[in-house]
């Protein structure tokens, strides 16, 4: 049996992450680390909480071994009294055989729901966490996936007991790019379910099969088609439903925003696993984005769904709701580093009951609107950055007064590094909530310091919060107070620590009661390397095997740009090997379609553009090489990225000796010369007859000959001026120039001496 330990005592157990390699470098490692999290106070509001939480792994990874690479991860968890092994899988990946790439997996698993993503920002992909086994098999064009296994649910605050259901699970899929403009997937999915635990069962046996397409119709334009047959028999029912899901949508790239459109349907049956969320649902969502200067950005969207949309069985008898939303704004950049945006947001909610569902309180259906209206500005002054936002937020609800209230809130937060090494931030909001029984105001306020404690990232951290609020249906005050402190950072080039404790008081139980709750979470990482560093070759892709759980995502495709409209339009390439950074730290390259992603970013503004230190020789980058970008968490931001493509002018300068206006194979070259390029942008003089201007960017150019360089007595035959255009189909120009160059007739002087022979006057001169 595992006993609780005297609160005094710190838990030293070790667990295992993901080792922190920088750049692109592999090497194998055997990762111990520790995580504990320690909770004492006040009974009631420890609330049944283990007083000690331990958590332990060993992560092995050797990337470089004659089976491929190779991972294994197992957890030492505690459930109840006990100590129980945790979240624990084994996989070898990048396996070569048969002339295709595989990887294996067992155990506790991750694994997507989808064949594709197809990347709208309103949708999700569902990771699937089951025990079991899954085997990839990829080609340059195709992968292939098998697996299967029993659902589970990751419990304790670190996510790592792996408690297995009475769910299983069998899927088959596969995609096939036919070609760099076409993604085609097919699905086969099985499900059985019997018990949940304490989790809500709604559909105990469904069969579905399906695909789909993505079409690139150019690099700024992509169509989306998917559908699956569904059947399925829900909890409580013991008929089996014929149903159907299915995505069709469509992407537009913008050289300076984004368009997306899609219809949904999802079916109950679609899929019924536990950590589902795209299941009883249809709707519509549009959505665009566009800057309109340098300055403006504009963005809007709307969006209509039904929800339970095809009620059988019991546990699916809730009620029907049909909800609209639309929302709209615009952010500006303003002098001094700052920016000013505005967010409206309006919608409304109707619930139906269905047959056969209960009547409450003789209420037989709900109806709501809400509605939204922000203002935030943010700037940035040498060392202080300051941001504050402005809400008004109104609910009505037609059927319940309680649900009916307008609030209105005021934030701030202030930073500032006093040097390099120390900061400070405070932060306060101020709201007022007002109902149909009065209203009231709350506050909350905050403050603390960051140091550096030593190099190269040991940081302390102290934060200070009080706040005081009403309780808008009991209308009992409730202040709070909280402390937290951490340490957190490397103690030596392989070890890292993070102390962090949460200090807080708030009511319970009597009315004027607070109690006291103190979290404590202790983490030590240590990192034993094994082998020697290698190198690996990976590149950015947006087909989702790495989706974010978190955070927000930024993707993309870099273009060449034949005519600097900033728009991709037909013919104009993808680029592949671009580097694209995003702020000053990540960057990616793109893939041999000319995409890229980044996922798990933080939400806020980003900036994202080209890496101008590292672009190929024959681009150039455009006006603006990079954008500024608003991420959501959960949401998905596209954007086109161009280069101007180089090429090369050249020419010659000829003689029209035989004087018939012709350049004929015999006509001798001219040197010396100066040509022109644009107006004077660009000149260069002409040596053993030729001139050449390299890399001159895609477009219209005009050539000029300078008249005043010609030598003495040469004219020209037709223009001094021409044109010549960069094009994708002809990356060289060539441009010939003729001139005529006439004997200038000798002078001579004669001067008249005193008494030369055939002098005439004295002292004259002619």
């Amino acid at each position: 049996m595992f006993r609780a330990v005297p609160r005094r005592i710190v838990a030293g157990l070790f667990v295992v992450c993901t080792p922190a390699i920088a750049g692109a470098q592999q090497q194998g490692s055997v990762q111990l680390s520790s995580d504990t999290q320690i909770v004492s106070g006040n009974g009631l509001r420890q609330a049944g909480e283990e007083t000690i939480e331990p958590d332990a792994a060993v992560l092995w990874t050797e990337p470089g071994t004659s089976f491929g690479a190779f991972q294994l991860e197992t957890h030492l968890t505690r459930r109840g009294d006990e100590l129980h092994v945790g979240r624990t899988w084994l996989t070898f990946h990048d396996v070569k055989a048969a002339g295709l790439t595989w990887s294996f997996e067992g155990g506790d698993l991750y694994n997507r729901s989808d064949p594709t993503d197809y990347q709208f920002s309103n949708l999700t992909s569902t990771t699937l966490t089951f025990t079991g086994g899954f085997v990839t098999a990829r080609s340059g064009r195709t992968t292939i996936q098998a697996g299967g296994g029993r659902s589970n649910a990751l419990l304790n605050i670190f996510g790592t007991d792996a408690q297995a259901l009475g769910q299983t699970l069998g899927l088959v899929r596969a995609t096939v790019r036919p070609d760099d403009r076409w993604t085609l997937n097919a699905r086969a999915v099985r499900t059985r379910t019997s018990d949940l635990g304490g989790f809500t069962r709604t559909v105990d046996a469904s069969d579905q099969a399906g695909g789909g397409a993505r079409f690139i119709v150019t690099p700024s334009w992509q169509l989306v088609a998917d559908a699956s047959y569904v059947r399925y028999r829900a909890t409580g029912s013991a008929v089996e439903t014929q149903d159907y899901s299915y995505v069709a949508g469509s992407h537009l790239l913008l050289g300076r925003g984004s368009v997306e459109l899609n219809a949904t349907r999802f079916s109950p049956g679609d899929m019924p696993v536990l950590s589902a969320t795209m299941q009883d649902r249809s709707g519509i969502f549009a959505s665009m984005d566009y800057d309109v200067s340098k300055r403006a950005h504009v963005f809007a969207g709307w969006e209509s769904a039904d929800t339970n949309i095809n009620p059988s069985g019991t546990a699916l008898l809730r009620p029907e709701a049909t909800s609209n939303r639309g929302f709209g704004g615009i952010r500006l950049r303003v002098p001094g580093r700052s920016t000013i945006a505005v967010r409206l947001e309006r919608g409304g909610r109707i619930a139906q009951p269905v047959a056969g569902y209960p009547v409450i309180n003789g209420v037989l259906a709900t109806q709501s609107d809400t509605g939204s209206y922000s203002a935030e500005w943010q700037t940035s002054v040498d060392r202080l950055t300051a941001f504050t936002r402005f809400s008004i937020r109104n609910n009505i609800d037609v059927t319940s007064g309680t649900g009916t209230f307008t609030q209105r809130e005021t934030s701030g937060q202030v930073f500032y590094d006093v040097s390099r090494r120390r900061q400070v931030f405070a932060g306060a909001t101020i709201g007022n909530e007002i109902t149909q029984d009065g209203g009231h105001n709350y506050i909350d306020v905050s403050g603390g310091v960051q140091q550096q404690l030593r190099a190269p990232a040991l940081w302390m951290r102290l934060e200070a919060t009080a706040s005081q609020n009403r309780d808008r249906i009991s209308r009992l005050l409730s202040p709070r107070s909280a402390l937290s402190a951490g340490l957190n950072g490397q103690l030596t080039r392989y070890t890292s620590i993070g102390i962090n404790v949460y200090v807080d008081r708030a009511p319970v139980g009597a009315v004027g009661q607070s109690g006291w709750l103190t979290r404590s979470m202790i983490r030590v990482v240590h990192t034993i390397p094994t082998g020697e560093v290698r190198l690996e070759n990976s590149r950015a892709t947006v087909d989702g095997s790495h989706r974010s759980r978190g955070g927000g995502s930024i993707v993309g495709t870099v273009f060449a740009d034949w005519n600097g409209n900033g728009i991709p339009d037909p013919g104009e390439d993808f680029l592949a090997g671009i580097p694209v950074r995003l702020g000053a730290s990540s960057s990616v390259t793109t893939s041999r379609d000319g995409q890229f992603s980044f996922v798990n970013i933080p939400p806020g503004t980003q900036d994202v553009g080209l890496d101008l230190n590292a672009l190929p020789v024959d681009f150039d980058p455009p006006p603006a090489p990079d954008v500024s970008l608003e991420v959501a968490r959960g949401e998905t931001r596209r954007v086109a990225l161009a280069l101007i493509p180089l090429g090369t002018i050249a020419g010659r300068v000829v003689e029209d000796a035989n004087k018939n206006g012709r350049i004929d194979p015999d006509d001798p070259v001219v040197d010396g010369i100066v040509i022109s390029l644009d107006g004077g942008a660009r000149s260069e003089m002409v040596h053993n007859g030729r001139f050449v201007f390299s890399a001159v960017r895609a477009g219209d150019h005009r050539v000029e000959l300078l008249k005043d360089s010609l030598p003495d007595g040469a004219a020209i035959v037709g223009e001094t001026e021409t044109g010549a255009s960069i094009t994708r189909d002809h990356v060289q120009a060539e441009v010939t120039f003729l001139v005529r160059i006439e004997k200038r007739p000798e002078i001579r002087k004669k001067f008249r001496g005193g008494g030369g022979a055939d002098s005439g006057d004295s002292g004259g001169r002619q």
